[in-house]
């Protein structure tokens, strides 16, 4: 009976009690005090009535008005109540329809919802009240019994229409049709699985037996769980992955089982545990059983087989990833060892036929004598390079006016290089060239040409004697080669070299300041590489406002202007720059120049910024009767 119904007969029981009290009240006057004890006495029957049939309602108890009971408790217990009366209400009408799925899950919020209300008493109250309290035991009671009627429920509902009318009448119940199971990714098919359980009769409580509708659910729910152990167990089935067929299958058996135990459970004693609708069960679970153990043994050897061949695929593809990686390692290894060959073949200097000659004192070029490879420390040293070629065949110079000759000198683990530019058409065209390394100041040749630079490399040290001699200076006791050479990227156009020996090489550091003094007072102006009067008057008030007092000379050196680039990306444009030789009197009187450096910045329209001086250089020595040749 459901929780309305029973609420009915209950106010039912109470109806006599109520009249009877309107009859006493018209009966009796107010002035008479028996007439009133009487009524009281009336009033507490009705009370006691409705009290009874109160209590008629299973489950259900005035929880607003106990003691003991906490008024927040009190609410969440009617909340209960509330949603157990609307779970019954929906479950009253077991007709199938196509409302069922939804009928059946308002059912399942609602007994959600009691459960979480009476769990709520439990964790609030439950200390206070006492996990045992007759109010929270007789909803859970109330709980369980509706757990219960929602299977029926649900198996009701999942009943088609024509089932459910010969359930009524006197048809016998069949077994519902096992739901499809999930589509799962394709697998080999597996052998053949051992024979199914025999099917049992379906229960006979649907022909109006003494089978109770409980158990008769519960039966066919051992059906619906074994028919879907046979269909997973079947060939059906063998798209499946084996494991998953073998854990679905073990799974529909436990639930068979669950739902046999559940019905001894609930139903044994009324029933009689030897039925046969029970017994066919039992047998039918057994027969199972051996079947599903049978199957376990077939999928678990057809695993296996699949599992070695897998590893023996695996195998195979890892020993040809090995052989083609073994492969491809090598092919690298030879590869580099290739390129390391060409690289080494490419980093040889090809030496050419030029050479490089040395003597104590200055070579006449068109008759070298007195030649010699050995020195001691003190010797004045003086060389010739000559060419098997024109040097412009030589550095294939074609109709270039100027020709950089680059130098090496080194000494053990000392190197030093620069440029020697010849700045005449027949200093190119000649296979010769005169090199002084350390030589008297009055015998230099190729140092005073004016048509011949060195350029300055380690310590603005020009090269030529004066960085030759500064090498030899930090030379220790001993005996030492020294090589110099042209060099023109992979080649050497012309090579030498002589060993130098002794205790002492400070005549060299002597000789070096002898050099530097005689260059300095030969030294003139750098060529104007352009004249731009405007451009040198902004240069000349930028130096005054630098602290310049006594400008004597300034000579834009470069032709043209050097563009700054941001990084070595060649974009974008960050500056301009030219350099001028700005010649002035020092505070001691002596006259020097310096290479000054000025700046333009590239400004964000595009045009070029405001003239600013960036660089001053470092004092160069002048005779004052130099500054304007």
């Amino acid at each position: 009976m459901s929780i309305q119904r029973r609420r009915s007969a209950a106010r039912a029981a109470a109806m006599p009690f109520a009249f009877l009290v309107l009859g006493l009240c018209f009966a009796v006057g107010p002035s008479s005090v028996a007439a009133a004890l009487d009524l009281g006495g009336a009033l507490d029957k009705v009370g006691k009535g409705v009290e009874e049939a109160k209590k008629a309602v299973d489950g259900v108890t005035q929880t607003a008005t106990t003691p003991d009971v906490p008024s927040g408790a009190a609410t969440y217990l009617r909340q209960a109540d509330r949603q157990l009366d609307k779970m019954d209400e929906i479950m009253a009408d077991r007709t199938p329809d196509r409302f069922g799925e939804t009928r059946v899950k308002k059912a399942e919020a609602c007994l959600k919802a009691a459960k979480e209300a009476v769990a709520t008493v439990e964790k609030r109250h439950g200390a206070k009240m006492g996990m045992d309290h007759p109010e929270l035991v007789a909803r859970r009671d109330r709980i369980a019994g509706c757990e219960e009627t929602l299977e029926e429920f649900r198996t009701a509902m999942a009943a088609t229409p024509a089932e459910s009318v010969a359930s009524d009448e006197t048809a016998p119940a069949t077994a519902a049709a096992p739901a499809a199971e999930e589509s799962a990714p394709e697998a080999p098919a597996a052998p053949a699985p051992a024979a199914q359980a025999p099917k049992a009769a379906p229960p006979t409580a649907a022909t109006g037996g003494d089978i109770p509708s409980g158990a008769a659910t519960l039966l066919r729910q051992v059906d619906q769980k074994l028919d879907r152990l046979d269909k997973m167990m079947s060939d059906e089935s063998a798209n499946y992955d084996k494991d998953y067929r073998v854990e679905a299958a073990t799974s529909h058996l436990k639930e068979a089982r669950e739902a046999m135990d559940t019905l001894e459970k609930r139903h044994g004693s009324k029933v009689g545990m030897d039925r046969p609708e029970i017994a066919q069960r039992r047998d039918r679970i057994a027969a199972s059983e051996r079947a599903l153990a049978a199957f376990q043994g077939t999928m678990a050897e057809a695993m296996k087989s699949e599992e070695e061949a897998e590893a023996a695929r695996r195998k195979a593809e890892a020993d040809a990833y090995a052989a083609q990686k073994a492969e491809q390692e090598a092919a690298e290894t030879q590869r580099i060892k290739d390129n390391e060959e060409a690289m080494r073949k490419a980093s040889q200097i090809q030496i050419g036929g030029g050479k490089i000659l040395f003597s104590k004192s200055p070579i006449d070029p068109a008759n070298p004598s007195n030649l010699t490879t050995s020195f001691q420390a003190g010797d004045t040293i003086y060389g010739l390079i000559q060419s098997d070629k024109p040097w412009r065949e030589v550095y294939n110079a074609k109709d270039k006016s100027e020709l950089g000759l680059l130098i090496f000198m080194e000494i053990g683990d000392s190197k030093t290089n620069q440029y020697i530019t010849l700045k005449k058409p027949e200093y190119i065209d000649s296979a010769e060239l005169v090199l002084d390394i350390a030589p008297d100041p009055g015998k230099m040749t190729a140092y005073k040409n004016p048509d011949i630079e060195f350029g300055e490399g380690k310590g603005n040290r020009k090269i030529g004697p004066i960085a030759f001699t500064y090498e030899l200076s930090q030379l220790p006791a001993g005996k030492h080669t020294v090589s110099l050479y042209l060099r023109n990227y992979g080649e050497k156009p012309a090579v030498g070299e002589f060993e130098i020996e002794g205790s002492d090489f400070s005549f060299y550091a002597d000789l070096n300041q002898k050099l530097a003094a005689a260059t300095d007072a030969m030294a003139t102006m750098p060529p104007a590489g352009m004249v731009n009067r405007a451009l040198e008057d902004e240069m000349r008030a930028l130096l005054a406002n630098a602290g310049w007092t006594d400008i004597r000379r300034l000579v834009i050196v470069d032709k043209d202007w050097w563009i700054d680039y941001v990084g070595e990306t060649g974009s974008p444009v960050k500056s301009r720059h030219m350099d001028a030789a700005v010649a002035t009197k020092g505070d001691d009187g002596q006259f020097y120049y310096c290479i000054c450096q000025f700046h333009q910045p590239m400004l964000i329209t595009g045009a070029w910024g405001k003239l600013e001086l960036t660089s001053t250089g470092r004092k160069r020595p002048i005779a004052e009767e130099n500054i304007d040749k």
